[in-house]
C-alpha cells in the first residue's frame, strides 16, 4: 500500500497533535541540535511540528562521560523544554561495567525505568555481548551492521511502540508496521531528526526506490533493491538541521560554549572497528581496561579462525610484512612511536576535536 492509495482528498493532516523525533546520541552536535531547538524558536518552529520526543538507543559500549551527559545536562535541557527523553537499552547485567543504574534493560524515561519493553533484538543486545557471542572482534573488512542493529532498528520499533500508546485513535492491521501508515494519514510523516553537521553530507540517507537497474551483458535490466525498506520509504522523513544551517563540528563546539553549555566527548562505541591509530592511543590511556579487553577478544578471533591464513585478521584488518595479523597490540605500539610527541592532554583534545569513527548514513 502507497501513501498515494492511502490517502484521500479529504485528508487534513493535523500537524498540532504530531510528533517530531529527535535521535539522540548525547555528543557535541545532538546536544548543540538541542539546544539550537531549546533558544531559537524560529529555528524550532521551521524544524518540528508539534510534540518534540528524545530518543536514545544503548549500544553498550559508550563512553562513561556519554552516560553522565545523558542523565545530565541534556536530560536537565530537555526537562527545561518540557519534551520528554527516552533511553532503550537491553544490555544484560554482565555486561555493564561504569553505570550500575542501566543493569535494568528495557524502556528509561527521564532518568526512570517505565517498562521492561526490549527493542534489541537477541543477536545485537550490545557491541561486548555481539564480539562475545561471534567470538569477533569488530572489523572495517566485515559489513556495517552494528549501527543497523543497535541504533537504527531498536530507534524504530521504539517510535511504533511510541505511536500505538500515544495514539490509541489511530486504526491499522497490527503487522507489517501499518501504524506508520495510520499515523502519516492523519499526522503527517514521521520526522526523525538527526544531528550530523556539515561537512557531513555524505552521511545523509539517500532516498531508496523498490528497484534498481543492473548490466546483463549488453542490456540493462531491472531487479529488485533488496535495500528497500516500503514502510520507511513512504512514511519517514529524516531531517538534518544543523547540515541546513550551515553549523560544522567546529560551530557546535562555539554554540554550545556561547550560550554557555559544557561540550561533551563525541559519541561513539570506545571498541569501534572503524578506530584509529590515534583513538586506541586515547582509549589505551584513559580506559586501559577497555583495550585490554578488546586485545583479549581479538587474541579469541584469530586463534578460533587460524585455519584461515592470511585471511584471518584483526581490528585493522591487516597483516604485518611477514604476514602475521596486525593486531591491536601492534597498532598501539606504532601508535606510541608515531604520536610520541603528544601529551595525554594533547590526544585528549584531539578526542574532543573530531566525531565518528565511522561513516554510517542513516
Amino acid at each position: 500500500m502507497t501513501l498515494d492509495e492511502f490517502f484521500d482528498e479529504e485528508t487534513v493532516i493535523d500537524y498540532e497533535n504530531s510528533t517530531t523525533f529527535l535521535s539522540k546520541s548525547c555528543g557535541q552536535e545532538s546536544k548543540a541540535l538541542l539546544v539550537k531547538l531549546k533558544h531559537d524558536a524560529e529555528f524550532r518552529k521551521q524544524h518540528t511540528k508539534g510534540t518534540i520526543v528524545l530518543i536514545m538507543s544503548n549500544t553498550g559500549n559508550e563512553h562513561p562521560t556519554t552516560y553522565d551527559e545523558l542523565w545530565g545536562e541534556t536530560l536537565q535541557i530537555a526537562q527545561s523544554m518540557g519534551v520528554d527523553l527516552y533511553f532503550v537499552s537491553s544490555k544484560k547485567k554482565e555486561d555493564f561495567k561504569a553505570e550500575e543504574r542501566f543493569i535494568k534493560p528495557g524502556i528509561w524515561l527521564n532518568g526512570e525505568h517505565i517498562s521492561d519493553e526490549r527493542f534489541h533484538t537477541d543477536s545485537w543486545t550490545s557491541l561486548d555481548a555481539k564480539y562475545r557471542q561471534n567470538s569477533t572482534c569488530g572489523s572495517p573488512l566485515f559489513k556495517k551492521t552494528c549501527t543497523d542493529g543497535l541504533k537504527i532498528q531498536p530507534i524504530y520499533k521504539f517510535v511504533e511502540w511510541y505511536l500505538i500508546l500515544t495514539y490509541p485513535d489511530l486504526e491499522y492491521n497490527k503487522r507489517n508496521k501499518n501504524i506508520f501508515y495510520a499515523y502519516s494519514k492523519k499526522y503527517g510523516m514521521i520526522r526523525m531528526m538527526i544531528g550530523f553537521s556539515a561537512g557531513e553530507e555524505g552521511r545523509r540517507r539517500k532516498p531508496l526506490l523498490p528497484f534498481k537497474w543492473i548490466k546483463a551483458g549488453r542490456k540493462q535490466i531491472k531487479v529488485p533493491n533488496k535495500s528497500y525498506i516500503k514502510w520507511f520509504e513512504e512514511n519517514v522523513k529524516t531531517t538534518y538541521p544543523l547540515i541546513d544551517i550551515g553549523m560544522d563540528r567546529k560551530g557546535t563546539q562555539d554554540y554550545l560554549v556561547e550560550m554557555g553549555y559544557s561540550i561533551p566527548l563525541p559519541s561513539n562505541c570506545m571498541k569501534c572497528p572503524f578506530t584509529t591509530h590515534r583513538e586506541l592511543l586515547w582509549l589505551d590511556m584513559y580506559h586501559p581496561d577497555e583495550f585490554e579487553e578488546w586485545v583479549g577478544q581479538e587474541s579469541n578471533k584469530l586463534k578460533k579462525y587460524a585455519d584461515l591464513g592470511k585471511k584471518n585478521r584483526g581490528v585493522f584488518g591487516k597483516l604485518n610484512k611477514d604476514d602475521t595479523p596486525y593486531t591491536l597490540v601492534n597498532a598501539l605500539a606504532y601508535a606510541k612511536k608515531r604520536y610520541k610527541h603528544m601529551s595525554p592532554k594533547a590526544i585528549q583534545d584531539w578526542k574532543m576535536s573530531h566525531g565518528h569513527c565511522v561513516t554510517s548514513q542513516y
